[in-house]
């Protein structure tokens, strides 16, 4: 029982549980076929939340298994950039599998290549302290 209190505590518990009685009750009422559009806006952008807490998750229990994340806000930003992506170009039928094999590459030296630019930063402004 008292991990049962420890977890209602804590805010993260709230966050995600708010999170998925709005996901059931925009998922579960909604027909996409009449729904007005920004339902859908609501719903997309629900969507794209729940992943974000999803796969922040997902890393988090990587942790258990020695997996590290260094950066791992960019890591979870980039990824949901790229499955939102994919997700939009879906829904309006414009998804094909040269586009993922496209994006996914591209996707991931974008990601290498703001991980560069800032560590080049950091250490600019670092031998700059040390003028």
């Amino acid at each position: 029982m008292s991990f049962l209190t420890r977890l209602i505590k804590k805010p993260h518990f709230w966050r995600i549980s708010g999170l998925l009685l709005a996901d059931l009750l925009v998922f579960g009422n909604t027909n996409p076929n009449n729904s007005l559009s920004i339902m859908l806006i609501i719903g997309y952008i629900l969507f794209c939340t729940t992943m974000y807490y999803l796969l922040d998750a997902v890393l988090s229990l990587s942790r258990l298994y020695g997996v590290r994340f260094k950066h791992k806000k960019r890591f979870l930003r980039s990824a949901i950039v790229l499955i939102s992506g994919l997700v939009a170009l879906q829904s309006i039928g414009q998804l094909s599998s040269r586009d993922l094999m496209v994006l996914a590459p591209l996707s991931v030296l974008l990601y290498l290549y703001i991980a560069y630019i800032r560590s080049g930063r950091q250490r600019v402004a670092a031998r700059r302290g040390e003028l």
